[in-house]
């Protein structure tokens, strides 16, 4: 299975080759050009179905609520109700992301009283679980990570253009926070 993001020194990172840049509408008119299908746009958000290294998954692509420019990405990978299959597909994209990033900075445990073999999904469920690895490149973020839904849990991988990240901080929160 083959990851069609691109990320390298400094060259823009890019969604199945279309760069993670500029206003939404023409983002989502380039995606829907490729086979990717439209099934929600309101106010700076996106939502498309398409396949993705090989699966059918569900696209989640934001922008800022300042500028409409496109800054994230994020794709469903998995979705289950047994931990088993959610922590095969984690692990199986997590290596992927690492043999094409290098190693990322992992968050992988339960809380108590959920730490022990079996209480997975119950941890999951009462956000009790912590499963993630974020990768921090240069211009990009990334990051995948098992999350709860209603009726399961999801696997999902999330890649941020760093300098469209920027812009969707409040000026407010910048100038307090010195960003």
């Amino acid at each position: 299975c083959a990851l069609s993001l691109n990320v390298h020194a400094q060259e823009p990172l890019t969604f199945k080759g279309i760069p993670i840049d500029g206003n939404l509408s023409t983002f989502v008119e380039k995606v829907k050009n490729i086979g990717f299908k439209e099934l929600l746009v309101s106010n700076h958000n996106a939502v498309v179905e398409g396949e993705f290294a090989g699966e059918q998954c569900r696209i989640l692509i934001q922008a800022s609520q300042t500028t409409d420019t496109v800054f994230s990405v994020g794709i469903t990978l998995k979705e289950a109700n047994k931990w088993d299959s959610l922590k095969y597909t984690y692990d199986e994209y997590k290596d992927l992301l690492t043999s094409k990033y290098g190693e990322g900075e992992s968050f992988e445990h339960f809380t108590y009283p959920y730490d022990k073999e079996g209480l997975e999904m119950i941890a999951l469920m009462n956000n009790k679980c912590t499963y993630a690895t974020f990768f921090d490149l240069p211009i990009s973020r990334i990051f995948i990570m098992i999350s709860y839904v209603s009726g399961g849990g999801i696997v999902s991988v999330v890649y941020m253009n760093k300098k469209n990240q920027k812009k969707v901080v409040c000026r407010p929160c910048k100038e307090k926070n010195n960003w």
